[in-house]
């Protein structure tokens, strides 16, 4: 039996290296490849191309990248017309994938998309360019299916992989532990996103923020997860730049760990915000990109919030300051406001809990059986 997946960015390849796990836990003899990053890599997956091809952001970035991201989505399209696999599944990057996907599905090979994107947000008109491409369509948010209804598309609400990894009990007292920080200390956690620019836009304002904070709040701990080493070494340039008195505690890799650690998080719009509300972490959430992206998609948005934590719950459960909003004062506010307020603090956690449970459903046990039913052997 012979899987193709075509995945994109390290979140898809993340979310394809589990749903590869489980797989192969079941059909141990299954000839699994496509479009790969190391996780997946590591997961089983022989690699025919690389997801770092397709790593860019942004408007002005997607322009000056087109023609080379069209040979290579030709390339993918081809070498999978000629190999025919039983099933083709798509990760993520809709944008990237979906025409690969309808060319396939079009000459009678098999297929599934794994994460519907984000129609609830904007350009609602892509669920037809996914009915068209997909056989099938692994949905990870509860509200996903309703939106596709109309299209005959077959969705399946599988529940978030997230939801599944972190536990319902969030274990403090070992994150705290591992992580070097005293049981009794308060511990505000720096998430300023995962890639280069993001950091650069983000870097100095949020550690300003954690110095207002720490000037508020004597004997507050700073915990700053970058998702390596390489983007702690940027922050480390910051932070000398612009709060060389700032003492900070990194946790490179350690994102997870960190907000469970915390008592409050400053986390940048994505999913961090999810990982937050699962790990039970009060957060505020800030965000800022280029004039012209804010400019051309700021309008086109459906939802009147940013951060997937309050579109999941479906109403304002954390703060957001966007763009010319991101003021270190404002900003220091909510995040005091937090700290100040127990109550508040437990019945967030209490909503945490229920909206963990709705998306807490076996997501990679779910995927691996709609891909081996589609590839014909359960």
């Amino acid at each position: 039996m012979r899987i193709a997946v075509i995945a994109g960015e390290p979140s898809g390849d993340r979310l394809a290296a589990g749903m590869i796990r489980a797989i192969l836990a079941r059909r141990p003899e299954c000839d699994v490849f496509g479009m790969a990053g190391p996780a997946m890599r590591a997961a089983g997956c022989t690699g025919h191309f690389g997801i770092e091809h397709l790593s860019v952001m942004g408007i002005s970035a997607v322009l000056a990248s087109y023609p080379r991201l069209k040979r290579l989505q030709r390339s993918v399209r081809d070498r999978y017309l000629t190999l025919r696999p039983d099933v083709v599944v798509g990760v993520d990057v809709p944008d990237f994938v979906l025409p690969i996907e309808r060319a396939l599905k079009d000459a009678g090979i098999r297929t599934v998309h794994f994460v519907s994107p984000t129609v609830w947000a904007w350009r609602p008109g892509r669920v037809h360019q996914v009915a068209r491409a997909a056989d099938r369509l692994l949905a990870i948010f509860p509200f996903e299916p309703d939106c596709y209804l109309g299209t005959g598309l077959r969705v399946e609400y599988i529940g978030h992989p997230y939801a599944d990894e972190i536990p319902l009990e969030p274990r403090r007292d070992e994150a705290r532990d591992n992580l070097g920080v005293g049981g009794d200390s308060r511990c505000l956690a720096l998430l300023p996103g995962s890639r280069r620019k993001e950091l650069l836009r983000h870097a100095e304002p949020f550690l300003r923020v954690a110095a207002e904070v720490t000037r508020r709040q004597p004997g507050l701990r700073i915990l700053c997860a970058p998702v390596d080493a390489a983007s702690q070494a940027l922050l480390e340039q910051q932070r000398a730049a612009c709060t060389p008195g700032l003492p900070v505690i990194w946790c490179a890799g350690r994102a997870r760990e960190t907000l469970t650690a915390a008592d409050v998080a400053l986390v940048a719009s994505g999913t961090a915000t999810l990982e937050a509300l699962l790990c039970r972490c009060p957060q505020v959430v800030a965000y800022r990109t280029s004039w012209l992206d804010y400019t051309v998609l700021r309008p086109l948005l459906r939802v009147s919030s940013i951060a997937l934590a309050n579109i999941v719950a479906g109403d304002n459960l954390v703060p957001e300051f966007v763009q010319g909003q991101l003021q270190p004062p404002l900003v220091a506010e909510a995040i005091m406001a937090w700290l100040n307020s127990p109550r508040r603090v437990a019945a967030y956690r209490r909503r945490c809990d229920e909206l963990h449970r709705t998306l807490r459903q076996g997501a990679m046990q779910q995927a691996a059986a709609v891909v081996l039913d589609m590839a014909g052997g359960v």
